[in-house]
């Protein structure tokens, strides 16, 4: 029995007993009676049916409101909730080494020119307005929801998160303190390596979609579990959480964990919807019932519920 109807099929049932029940009363002679006990007491006959009417509204409130949350609401970040198109807006060189913002940001470019990345094309934009000759790496590599790595001069060079660095065994003293503080202000923070060594690290700015609060807010009137899901950091997350007004925030996620994310509250048979783009989220957006791809402009289906098209300003 679909939640949305439960308490409609309770009451059509409770009726319809109730009219088998006349008739058969009306068979044995027993109407009289019945009708008499009405006759009798006239109010009785204005109160019930009032009731029930009453009844049936706040039974068809109570299964909208169960109805709608059933239903969880996964949001990705970049592109979807901000828009798009970070900006390179802090350039921290590590102190303990013979390197300037220039290099680090030219060795950062070399690797970022063979990626497709949001943050990887923000970088090229500073890259070209400094006017910065780039140098061509070798074995370059591809880490979904973690960096890229290439070499460079015969040196292993890599760009990336927190986490990238942790596992390459790149040692970020300092730099995690900057990044600390970039973090507090919504920037998202990529570090770079060269030949094992931390040589700085980047801040990006990406806008918040402001506008999008006020639907988030909608959808939690009526009950509907709004979520953040994302690879980056989790302080940067939380900024652009708070200014949106998004209660929950999944962070630091791999594109396979953003689909178990998915599929643990389908287990809990819930009505799970994805709201991402294509790069590292395809998990995710394949796990859900219903998803929403920004980089096509599409729904994984044509039956959208008339309650979540408002949804697709998402994609907008």
């Amino acid at each position: 029995m679909k939640e949305k109807y439960k308490h409609q099929i309770i009451f059509a049932s409770i009726l319809a007993g109730l009219i088998l029940a006349i008739s058969y009363f009306k068979t044995l002679g027993l109407l009289s009676g019945i009708l008499r006990l009405f006759s009798d007491n006239i109010l009785l006959l204005l109160i019930i049916p009032f009731g029930m009417v009453i009844w049936a509204l706040f039974a068809n409130m109570t299964a909208k409101e169960d109805y709608f949350g059933k239903y969880h609401v996964f949001i990705g970040r970049t592109g979807i909730l901000t828009e798009g198109r970070p900006e390179v807006s802090d350039i921290f060189p590590n102190q303990l080494l013979p390197v300037d913002a220039d290099r680090l940001l030219q060795l950062a470019g070399s690797l970022a020119q063979l990626s497709d990345h949001p943050y990887s094309q923000g970088l090229m934009r500073m890259v070209d307005r400094k006017g910065l000759g780039l140098l061509k790496p070798v074995k370059f590599r591809s880490f979904p929801g973690l960096g890229i790595e290439g070499q460079i001069a015969g040196c292993k060079t890599k760009l990336g998160n927190h986490v990238f660095m942790k596992e390459s065994f790149v040692v970020l003293g300092g730099l995690e303190e900057v990044a600390t503080k970039m973090r507090a202000q919504g920037k998202s923070v990529a570090f770079v390596a060269y030949d094992g060594e931390p040589i700085g690290v980047i801040g990006f700015y990406d806008k918040p979609k402001r506008h999008l609060k006020s639907l988030i807010q909608n959808l939690y009137s009526r009950g509907v579990t709004v979520n953040m899901l994302t690879s980056d950091h989790k302080d940067t997350a939380e900024v652009l959480a708070q200014e949106l007004g998004i209660n929950r925030v999944l962070a630091d996620r791999l594109p396979m964990s953003k689909a178990e994310d998915i599929k643990k509250d389908l287990r809990d048979e819930r009505h799970v919807v994805m709201i991402g783009e294509g790069l590292g989220d395809e998990h995710a957006l394949a796990a859900a019932n219903l998803s929403f791809n920004v980089s096509t402009c599409n729904a994984n289906t044509v039956e959208i519920p008339k309650e979540l098209r408002e949804l697709k300003v998402f994609l907008k």
